[in-house]
């Protein structure tokens, strides 16, 4: 599979965004209450919710350290063992040549 990295600016723009979910996180922890699209998730009330929040939130830090590390979406996804999903990812975002 032919890498084709990020360009340095956007690789910034990842490592921003992986501290901010970071930030987040270590918030949403400290404080039991997990923002998302304006609804609040408490940890006591919604424990359910909470966690999915929570998750997704991991998986968006863990997407964006990937690519900022210059990784491509493919290579990020193989690591889990879902390589049928590359496919689908090859379409959308072909990697260069």
């Amino acid at each position: 599979m032919d890498k084709a990295a990020l360009p340095f600016y956007a690789r910034l723009l990842m490592a921003g965004l992986a501290l901010f979910a970071a930030w987040a996180m270590a918030r949403a922890w400290r404080s039991g209450v997990a923002y998302s699209d304006n609804y609040t998730f408490d940890e006591t009330r919604e424990p359910t919710m909470f966690i999915v929040t929570m998750l997704s939130q991991l998986f968006v830090l863990l997407f964006c350290v990937a690519l900022a590390a210059g990784y491509t979406p493919q290579e990020f996804l193989a690591q889990f063992g879902l390589d049928r999903l590359s496919a689908g990812l090859n379409w959308f975002c072909p990697p260069q040549r």
